[in-house]
């Protein structure tokens, strides 16, 4: 397939609009070394470091998918290698934050308690404010990057996000907290937000099961991130929530049984 050829006048002005884009993410990526830095001779910042961090390179990543806009606009041409910036960018966001909360699924509850301790600056309502940002820039890299290979490569992006944001929450702070306390509507707010990106990263392992032939790591995959919900759902005394997902767990376990008996009779 022939190159598509731009002309002179579109690079160059391409070059010139982008200019500024590029300095901003040099300035960003200058930030980060900094908090680093300054994370090694100052305990104030603490673990609230991660947070930043991951503000920050959420920053650089809707940044690069500034500059693929811009690209798309003037020449008419979609710039994979800045996507791809953008794509890692987002996972160091994530990955950032994995470093603080942890990135088991089916991490204990209670536990997560002690890896939150003196994070209390970064309150619910902060941290609903950071996830939704990262869940924006994830939606709209999704849509710059039009599926395809990208696909299952997001879909684990998204998968990692789910498992961060349910990670995220103090579930001890939480039960024990008195309702009238500012940060009690916020921190349910983020325990429906937590479990919505849970259900939502279960949907699509499901999904992924029934395009991919029937391969049962990806049945499994679904059915964590639903054990996760019902484990949500038993800390907060969820009961009648807990029965409907308990129930879905175990149709789809029967499912995949059925599956495999299938598959088993094909041999």
């Amino acid at each position: 397939m022939a190159l598509k050829r731009i002309e002179k006048e579109k690079k160059e002005q391409y070059q010139q609009l982008s200019q500024p884009i590029k300095e901003e993410i040099k300035s960003l990526e200058k930030k980060i070394q900094e908090i680093e830095v300054s994370s090694l001779k100052n305990n104030k910042i603490g673990k609230y470091k991660f947070f930043l961090v991951a503000n920050l390179y959420t920053d650089i990543a809707i940044s690069y998918i500034k500059m693929n806009r811009l690209s798309m606009h003037i020449m008419d041409l979609k710039q994979d290698e800045i996507l791809e910036n953008a794509r890692k960018a987002l996972y160091n966001a994530i990955a950032n934050l994995e470093k603080l909360v942890g990135s088991t699924i089916d991490e204990d509850l209670n536990d997560v308690s002690e890896r939150l301790k003196d994070t209390h600056q970064m309150t619910p309502y902060r941290k609903l404010n950071l996830f939704k940002k990262i869940e924006y820039t994830l939606k709209i890299l999704s849509e710059e990057l039009e599926g395809g290979k990208w696909k299952y490569k997001l879909l684990e992006m998204f998968s990692k996000f789910a498992v961060v944001v349910k990670n995220s929450i103090n579930f001890r702070e939480l039960t024990s907290m008195d309702p009238i306390n500012p940060n009690y509507r916020y921190y349910n707010e983020l325990v429906a937000y937590a479990k919505d990106l849970l259900r939502k990263s279960a949907d699509e392992y499901r999904e992924k099961y029934e395009i991919s032939g029937h391969e049962v790591p990806d049945m499994r995959k679904a059915q964590e991130f639903l054990k996760a919900i019902l484990r949500i759902c038993n800390v907060l005394s969820q009961y009648d929530e807990a029965k409907e997902v308990k129930k879905i767990i175990e149709t789809w376990n029967k499912k995949m049984e059925e599956d495999l008996k299938i598959k088993e009779k094909r041999k």
